[in-house]
């Protein structure tokens, strides 16, 4: 057992001898690191459309809109307050609004409503 504690002790002094005669002689000229660049910065905005109701039985739309010097990035919708029996049939952009078209198919009217995801570049 002490036999190998010793050959375990003179192969790390090795390694470490070793690496300090490599760090010493190692004098030559280094590569530069490449340069980095901050991505841009960009400021977020959540928009809300008006809520539309749509009656029962009925498809309505709902848009949100970006507000001027923004651009649309994303958006969707939904009906509120937990609406059961409604399906949102289609949520897409056109340019800077976020449209979304829901269906009621239970017996009270309900609020669909869109939101459209913005940046200030």
């Amino acid at each position: 057992m002490k036999r190998i504690r010793m050959a375990a002790l003179a192969s790390l002094v090795a390694l470490a001898a070793g690496a300090g005669i490599s760090a010493a002689q190692d004098t030559g000229p280094r590569e530069s690191s490449p340069k980095v660049t901050a991505a841009p910065k960009f400021t977020s905005t959540g928009v809300s459309g008006t809520p539309e109701s749509v009656p029962p039985g009925e498809d309505r739309s709902a848009a949100a809109h970006c507000p001027a010097g923004t651009v649309l990035t994303g958006g969707g919708g939904g009906f509120e307050n937990n609406a059961q029996d409604v399906t949102v049939v289609n949520s897409v952009p056109d340019i800077d609004w976020w449209i979304v078209t829901g269906s009621n198919h239970g017996s009270v009217p309900t609020d669909l409503v869109a939101w459209a995801v913005c940046i200030t570049p």
